[in-house]
């Protein structure tokens, strides 16, 4: 983060000395309005995402008793395709506390044949409400489910 910040400033800095070079002081005022809302717009967009992260919840594995693909599909853009698939699990988390129910998830298309009777894979329930189960997504790809081993 340190290393960051001071090359950061040291692009700056460098900007500062070229716009001063070539007499373009004028410009300067240009340069700081996007040097400052450029980072403050990446900040928010960020900070707005990790609000709305579908990983929140405690942590348990789920195991599939029965699947079934919903009557439609998901689209976005020619590569990402996605299956709705309806699921009944079996829901076991660290205390060894087990209960069925019911979930509808977004399965990626690389991902929708593995969804078969049986596969176990992790997802995040709500403490007060334990019928509500989502499947917990890859921090390094949120279109990936992470299935266990």
């Amino acid at each position: 983060m340190k290393k960051t910040i001071l090359t950061l400033l040291i692009l700056i800095a460098l900007s500062f000395f070229v716009l001063a070079y070539f007499n373009m002081l004028k410009g300067i005022y240009i340069f700081c309005a996007i040097m400052v809302f450029i980072p403050l717009i990446i900040f928010l967009f960020l900070r707005r995402i990790g609000k709305n992260a579908s990983n929140k919840g405690v942590p348990a594995v789920a195991t599939i008793l029965k699947c079934d693909v919903a009557n439609f599909t998901m689209s976005s853009g020619m590569a990402s395709k996605s299956f709705v698939l309806k699921m009944e699990v079996s829901v076991t988390n660290e205390k060894g506390e087990t209960w069925q129910t019911k979930m509808v998830e977004h399965i990626p298309n690389f991902q929708a044949a593995a969804f078969q009777p049986g596969l176990k894979f992790k997802v995040m329930y709500d403490e007060n409400n334990r019928n509500k189960v989502k499947a917990f997504r890859s921090i390094i790809d949120s279109n990936t489910i992470e299935i266990v081993v």
